[in-house]
């Protein structure tokens, strides 16, 4: 390399900024996991309960429902939850996870 090329290489560590990934990834392992057991629906079900009650975000109703600002009506509402958004809000609050067996010979 030329003594030019150097100079710019150690410039540009000299200048540069460390990224940690504890720091980077902290809000996504901050969230709870939640074990999809496909053979124990309930058991996913309860789970997913506990971590929608301890966030905060869903209301029971009847059904579930959020609070929600509605523009027309200029204040909050409660709205009715689909099953998609529930799922979309799973994603959101916490890391939903399967065990995959691994099948050898």
């Amino acid at each position: 390399m030329t003594n030019n090329a150097e100079k710019l290489i150690v410039d540009a560590v000299a200048h540069s900024e460390e990224i940690v990934l504890s720091t980077y990834n902290k809000g996504e392992s901050s969230k709870p996991r939640l074990l999809i057991d496909n053979c124990n629906p309930d058991r996913t079900v309860a789970a997913l309960r506990d971590i929608l009650a301890q966030a905060n975000v869903i209301y029971e109703r009847g059904f579930p429902v959020r609070l929600a600002f509605d523009q027309l009506q200029g204040g909050v509402i409660a709205q009715p939850m689909t099953p998609d958004a529930i799922v979309l809000l799973a994603h959101t609050v916490c890391r939903p996870y399967i065990l995959k067996e691994s099948r050898m010979g």
